[in-house]
């Protein structure tokens, strides 16, 4: 093939990023400068399931040809099936094996505790993804990697206050905290004196310990999500984000279960003037039959009062784009226009 000595190789890296993966491994055979090219990004971001093609990949970081690929892993994201299973110890040790190879990895995505598969291992992470109990051995790990500024835990019981001691001196870099246990405290602690601006957050009961909490940051918060099993008294929660998240640009509050009755919604729009900054707004819910166009009297009041929205999205789950000057139009997932009649 004559392609590659034709065109420089930052013209082929391009080509080969721009390809499927499936394509991505074609190229490995075309010849060796595509081979070089498509190695590099086929390994730079690993995503794969928990499976025997997983066991097959880690035993090749781990192994004797480790060199020729473990330097060019910068994520490893490994997805188990099925939540309720749990990996038995040789894959840990397995898992060990292989990241104490990575020493380029900076995103980390996998079961087990980070303290104990990460043993050894002399990367600097990023991006951490954990899930497992919140107990001081966590935030043992935690010290360890100050560059960290990406942060999920979706695992582990809810802990007290101060269960997990973080002083002000860990994770100084840390912007975005995503915590999938119900558990206000944690987020305190997380969130206290850290530049911290985009979260993510499962709520049981009130919601105020989480803004409260939220307020906490060093930093203006940007972007908060919500998910609550049943829906909030929308003015409330309004009040409350505008009080003590005044900077706020995208609030989205998803409902798990239950419904997101549009009348609150609708009294609640008023509120919306104190948010200076805000963009993006949601309260959307999974068994809504709303009309469409009740919900374009929502969108409308919420637009009014809040010229700053770009995008509503209320319980039907149609984005609601507002123009300059008062305007809004309703597209569908699919990018439809919806008939409102």
């Amino acid at each position: 093939m004559h392609i590659a000595p034709s065109l420089p190789v930052e013209v082929l890296d391009q080509i080969v990023d721009l390809s499927s993966r499936a394509d991505q491994a074609c190229f490995l055979r075309i010849n060796p400068t595509f081979n070089d090219i498509a190695r590099r990004l086929l390994y730079r971001s690993i995503s794969i399931e928990l499976s025997h093609k997983c066991i097959t990949l880690l035993r090749t970081l781990s192994g004797s040809r480790s060199k020729l690929y473990s330097h060019l892993v910068h994520t490893l994201d490994i997805i188990l099936k099925n939540s309720r299973s749990h990996p038995i110890g040789n894959f840990a040790r397995l898992l060990n094996r292989a990241l104490q190879s990575l020493t380029n990895l900076t995103t980390l995505s996998a079961p087990g505790h980070p303290l104990q598969i990460c043993k050894g291992c002399t990367f600097s992470l990023k991006n951490l993804s954990a899930e497992c109990r919140v107990d001081p051995e966590l935030g043992a790990f935690l010290a360890l990697h100050p560059s960290i500024d990406e942060l999920c835990i979706r695992g582990g019981p809810g802990m007290q206050d101060g269960y997990m001691c973080l002083p002000s001196s860990i994770l100084p870099n840390l912007s975005a905290v995503r915590l999938l246990i119900p558990d206000p405290a944690l987020l305190r602690s997380l969130v206290h004196g850290r530049p911290v601006r985009h979260t993510s957050v499962i709520i049981l009961q009130s919601f105020l310990p989480y803004v409260e909490a939220l307020a906490l940051s060093a930093v203006p918060v940007e972007r908060v999500s919500m998910m609550f099993f049943e829906c909030p008294n929308p003015s409330e929660l309004l009040i409350a984000a505008a009080k003590l998240l005044p900077e706020i640009e995208a609030l989205h509050v998803v409902i798990l279960t239950g419904s997101c009755p549009l009348e609150p919604l609708k009294l609640a729009a008023p509120l919306l003037s104190s948010f200076l900054k805000l963009r993006f707004i949601t309260f959307m819910a999974g068994d809504d039959k709303t009309t469409l166009a009740v919900e374009r009297e929502v969108a409308e009041l919420w637009q009014k009062a809040c010229p700053s929205l770009k995008t509503i999205i209320l319980p039907n789950g149609v984005v609601w784009f507002c123009k300059p000057g008062g305007d809004i139009f309703p597209v569908m997932s699919e990018g439809k226009v919806p008939d409102l009649e």
